[in-house]
């Protein structure tokens, strides 16, 4: 949004969706009261305000999202799930060791499956999660705040792709949800709460999952995703307000429309 023909005024309307918005203190000086833009959305609902105030630019929220569509099309997601538990990205301490893991599940009957080679290239790399978590049951997920890494930030929770990629692949999540708005688009049903502090309190919520675990929840899962999760509903919006009529946007959105229609119980 820094280059020469955005701030020289070169377009009629300019808008600019801020992903990792939750690094607020990181917004540039050139955005700040500069007429850079016309509008902003962020993925931060609690955050809105500030960008708002920060900018005077009309502020909306879009939250994070996921491309339920491609996790719909040409899979089987009432397929056999040979693993029982996968774990995904950064994890709370108690949880961190995959050696650890895979012994305390074992002894309780459970599978595990840990860390997975990820690809260099983003599109193989995505597919890659995609598939790993169509063939578990549960996947470990939790908060930001209680999942340590150098690159998350220190104080703010938000939501992140683990949650809605294992929505959108029929995947059960255990762990410490996150503390946001954006939370509230999950499912409820797709939440298994799990205290993080060691294997030892955590395993009780896994194992009661997985001995009432429903085949049909995957469905129910992706179904949610479609109508709620698919960033395609975040980019109708920011066309809807540029006046803007994406003849692909529109021909996926009714194939959303239709698949969540279909998958009606």
């Amino acid at each position: 949004m820094a280059e020469a023909p955005v701030l020289a005024g070169r377009f009629d309307r300019v808008g600019a969706w801020i992903i990792d918005s939750f690094w607020d203190e990181l917004l540039p000086r050139f955005a700040r009261h500069r007429n850079t833009f016309d509008r902003l959305w962020v993925t931060d609902g609690e955050l809105a305000d500030r960008y708002g105030a920060a900018t005077g630019v009309p502020t909306g929220w879009l939250p994070w999202g996921t491309d339920a569509l491609q996790a719909q099309q040409d899979h089987d997601l009432t397929a056999n799930r040979p693993v029982d538990v996968l774990r995904l990205g950064r994890q709370p301490r108690a949880w961190d060791d995959d050696d650890s893991n895979r012994a305390a599940l074992s002894r309780v009957g459970m599978s595990y499956q840990g860390r997975f080679p990820l690809a260099t290239d983003g599109s193989t790399n995505q597919r890659t999660v995609h598939d790993q978590l169509r063939r578990a049951k549960v996947v470990l997920a939790s908060s930001s705040l209680d999942s340590p890494s150098a690159y998350r930030h220190p104080t703010r929770d938000y939501l992140s792709a683990r949650f809605t990629d294992a929505v959108a692949n029929g995947t059960l999540i255990a762990g410490s949800s996150p503390r946001c708005r954006a939370a509230d688009l999950l499912p409820s049903d797709a939440l298994i709460p799990m205290d993080v502090s060691s294997l030892e309190v955590g395993l009780p919520a896994l194992r009661a999952a997985l001995e009432t675990y429903d085949t049909g929840a995957p469905l129910r899962l992706s179904r949610h995703a479609l109508r709620m999760l698919d960033w395609r509903h975040r980019i109708r919006i920011i066309a809807d307000e540029f006046e803007l009529n994406p003849a692909t946007l529109d021909q996926e959105l009714a194939q959303i429309g239709h698949l969540a229609e279909v998958m009606d119980p």
